[in-house]
């Protein structure tokens, strides 16, 4: 799933994702570089009831949460003419 990050700090590749209550539901196995996005982004597998678009996570990062985001893929939209 698509991870939006509030604010500018980036996530790191092993950090445990939590949801609102702090129960962990995935984790980022790789985080890429996005230059288009608006702010920090990550990909990561969480548990299929925490999956939906909008549902608020945190994502474990030296031990402090960086509060973010459920999205949908891709994180820009296409935009090219077929």
């Amino acid at each position: 799933m698509g991870i939006r990050l509030d604010g500018k700090a980036p996530a790191r590749a092993g950090a445990t994702i939590t949801d609102a209550d702090g129960q962990t539901i995935g984790v980022l196995p790789a985080v890429p570089t996005h230059p288009a996005s608006a702010g920090p982004v990550a990909m990561g597998y969480v548990r299929a009831a925490s999956s939906a678009p909008g549902t608020p996570v945190r994502l474990v990062v030296r031990d402090r949460p960086l509060p973010g985001e459920i999205v949908k893929l891709p994180f820009v939209a296409h935009r090219y003419a077929r």
